[in-house]
Formats: C-alpha cells, structure tokens, sequence
C-alpha cells in the first residue's frame, strides 16, 4: 500500500522523518506499507528493506535512521539485502572506477538516492568514515522539504492508496451480492456518497 495522509485527510501529511514504511508479516498476506510522500528513489530502498523483512519472516517499521550505522541485526540485514539487491558491489565498484565518486550520476543509474550510494560506497570501502558523514550533513541540508501547506485530489489519493485491482473486485462483489456495503465502507475508509463518487470514477 502507497499512502502518504493519516487517513483520508489530505491536509494531514505523514512526514517521511516518521515513517517511511513498514510490514506485517504473515504466512499468506503480508502487508506492506510505502510512504508515497517519500522521494521514489527512497521508495524503492524501503520496499526492498521491507521484502527482505518478508523473506526472513519478521514485521518492522521502517525509517532506517538516515541510514547511519546501528546494530540491531535484523535490521542491518534488511539493509545489507536491499543494499546488494539495488545496487549490487560489483556493478558498483565497475562503475566507481570509470567515473569516480560522482553520487548524483550514479543515483540515477541505479535509481536510488544519492545517499544510498554514499552509504553503499562506505560499507565497500569506496569511501572513507570522514568522506561519508562530509556527504551525509550536506545531503541533509539539500533534501529539507519546504514547508508549503500540503493537499491534494482526494479520489486520486484513495485510487493511489487502494490501486486498480482492488476497487474493480470490491465492485464486483458488491454487484453480485458477494459482499454488503458495510464491508465495502469499512475496507475503503469511504462511506455513502463519498464512496459511490469514488467507485463511479476508478471503475
């Protein structure tokens, strides 16, 4: 699931500083959860941080602490997957030796963020500790977020949040007696007339 509000209120943005995502593991339907505000290079970080979680079978939040080194386990470990996973060593280091530490370009050949490269520069030794924490505080003062008010077309954000297959099967069920409005309402979050407008426009 991609959703960056509390609910359904679009002035009511999650800040990616709190949550950048997280996943509840089950046998048959793990969950997973992306803060769609987050930049789509991070998005992808978390995803593969959270696949791996899935893989392994243990649930966590997500916010990898800027990607600063700590030592819980499973946590290093979903990062060394996604890590490797993204931005494999030995494409890396390739590309490392014909261009050097150039972090924009490399960002966009593996379409991560340029902080993913420092730290996966860092833990291949690319890059020294001093090299990396240079990097870290001045990539910190570029990717502050204004602070502009924040919203957004609500129907769009319910379509981005719940996606096309969803919908089209809650729609199908409520069509041939499968399922009560009730239920629909309480899967969505959307009731009454704000629902019937949302279903008329995705279907």
């Amino acid at each position: 699931v991609f959703n960056s509000i509390v609910g359904n209120n679009t002035s009511r943005k999650i800040e990616v500083d709190e949550c950048r995502g997280f996943v509840l593991v089950d046998k048959y339907v793990p969950f997973l959860f992306v803060n769609s505000g987050d930049a789509k290079a991070a998005q992808m970080f978390t995803i593969a941080h959270e696949i791996a979680h899935i893989l392994i079978g243990r649930s966590a939040g997500f916010d990898l602490a800027d990607l600063l080194p700590y030592n819980e386990k499973t946590e290093v470990l979903c990062n060394k997957v996604a890590a490797e996973f993204l931005v494999p060593a030995k494409r890396l280091k390739l590309e490392w030796n014909s261009m050097g530490k150039n972090f924009q370009i490399l960002a966009k050949q593996f379409k991560v963020s340029e902080l993913v490269i420092a730290r996966r520069a860092y833990d291949l030794k690319l890059i020294n500790k001093n090299e990396f924490f240079d990097f870290y505080n001045k990539y910190l003062k570029t990717v502050k977020r204004s602070k502009k008010s924040w919203g957004g077309n609500f129907y769009k954000t319910q379509k981005r949040r719940l996606g096309d297959l969803f919908p089209f099967y809650l729609s199908r069920a409520l069509q041939e007696n499968r399922l009560l409005y009730r239920d629909a309402w309480n899967l969505t979050g959307l009731k009454g007339k704000t629902f019937d407008k949302f279903m008329s426009e995705i279907i």
